[in-house]
């Protein structure tokens, strides 16, 4: 009897153990989810990078697709730690959904005046920038900087 019952405990513990791995990683894409339904999928772009890197160049390429689009376009950075070093700042544009998990980290790691900003001469109407969190480490004076721009939503940071 106490043999099946240990063998029944040990099943019971490792369903148990299988459903938080899969509720992690339901949660871990809780963001993208909120969103991937406000844009077609194939305005939808994946920040593909691991965990620790550098993102600028990816980052910066994923940006420049949003210029002048007419559709939405979500940016999704995954869960994660990633590191920004970019003197001129990334820059923001219209129609743009910037999609972060809530424990995704963005760290600055060079001097300027922000991490990501809007132009002062470009006239930015719908970009919402949502969840993750954007370390300066005192080497940018803003995190994130908006100018002349209108429709903006930043939520969950």
């Amino acid at each position: 009897m106490k043999k099946i019952f240990i063998r029944v405990s040990i099943i019971i513990m490792f369903v148990i153990g299988i459903m938080c791995i899969n509720q992690r990683v339901y949660a871990s894409n809780e963001n993208y989810n909120l969103f991937k339904e406000k844009v077609n999928s194939s305005n939808i772009h994946k920040l593909n990078a691991k965990n620790n890197t550098n993102i600028t160049n990816e980052l910066e390429k994923l940006l420049k697709i949003t210029k002048g689009s007419s559709e939405y376009i979500m940016i999704y950075v995954p869960s994660g730690t990633y590191y920004i070093n970019y003197a001129n700042n990334l820059v923001l544009n219209s129609n743009l959904y910037l999609v972060l998990e809530n424990d995704t980290n963005i760290i600055k790691q060079d001097s300027s005046d922000s991490i990501i900003r809007t132009r002062k001469e470009e006239n930015i109407n719908g970009c919402t920038i949502y969840g993750g969190t954007w370390y300066g480490q005192n080497k940018a004076k803003r995190a994130i900087e908006i100018n002349n721009a209108k429709n903006i939503l930043i939520q969950n940071v």
